[in-house]
């Protein structure tokens, strides 16, 4: 347990310190290894290069534990192994860390970890590769959205990315629309087509929470930054009518790049 003591040691001093929870789960993967190895005949473990002092550290428990049995010191944890079992030795194999643009750890502690639930990582999400440069990326991301989330799945990614890189979507159906961003909840919202219709883009902006206040809708407006169904608004007088919604049932307000609200009608 010598790598324990050091790596405590250093983070001892060091002036951050170090928490209870990073000290004792050296400790728990280290006696988890142990365990595995002793009960299931476990002598592998695998992990990211982040992992290496946890996994080295569960060997040296392991080694120790081993001698001690053999030696009869402590014969009080006794299981089904054979002895020549036990005189196995245990590895540890550990790969490089997936990393993001910027070099930080790409993974689920890190929060940017991509999950095959399309609740947890919509099929959108999944599927951005930067798939509007490259031919050879639009292809992967395609086929691996298809293989995960099945054809549907594709689908509403393919709307998604159109809505979120602005193709006009005046021509697309309002149930695809609604259907590629069903899981992801905190970007649609219902309201009543009396409170819009007939009504300035900049209080429309306001009351579907595209922009805080009308003042900053309007700034927008005269920077070219606020978009209806894709398509610039350059008038913060323009009225919404009847013929800006989707098959009268859907609107897409979008300021800058992923600021955006689907907005569906209700009578």
């Amino acid at each position: 347990m010598t790598r324990i003591f050091l790596s405590v040691r250093s983070r001892m001093e060091n002036e951050g310190g170090i928490s209870f929870t990073e000290f004792s789960y050296q400790l728990l993967q280290a006696y988890d290894f142990w365990h595995l190895y002793n009960y299931f005949d476990c002598r592998v473990q695998l992990g990211g290069s982040d992992q290496w002092g946890n996994i080295t550290t569960g060997i040296d428990l392991i080694h120790k534990k081993r001698i001690f049995n053999i030696t009869g010191i402590n014969r009080s944890e006794t299981t089904n192994n054979t002895d020549h079992k036990k005189e196995e030795d245990a590895f540890g194999i550990t790969t490089p860390l997936l990393l993001t643009s910027s070099g930080e750890k790409f993974g689920k502690s890190a929060g940017n970890a991509v999950w095959l639930d399309d609740k947890m990582t919509s099929a959108y999400e999944f599927y951005q590769e930067s798939p509007e440069k490259y031919y050879a990326q639009e292809k992967l991301a395609s086929e691996m959205t298809e293989m995960v989330h099945g054809l549907a799945g594709l689908q509403r990614a393919r709307v998604a990315t159109d809505i979120i890189f602005g193709i006009p979507i005046r021509n697309m159906r309002s149930r695809d629309v609604t259907e590629a961003f069903s899981n992801d909840p905190q970007h649609l919202i219902s309201l009543n087509r009396k409170e819009i219709l007939d009504c300035t883009i900049d209080r429309v902006a306001v009351v579907a929470g595209a922009c805080k206040s009308r003042s900053e809708a309007n700034k927008l407006i005269k920077s070219g930054g606020l978009y209806l169904n894709n398509e610039r608004i350059g008038d913060p007088q323009y009225k919404l009518v009847e013929e800006d919604l989707l098959e009268g049932m859907l609107f897409v307000f979008r300021t800058g790049k992923s600021n955006y609200r689907l907005v569906k009608i209700i009578d």
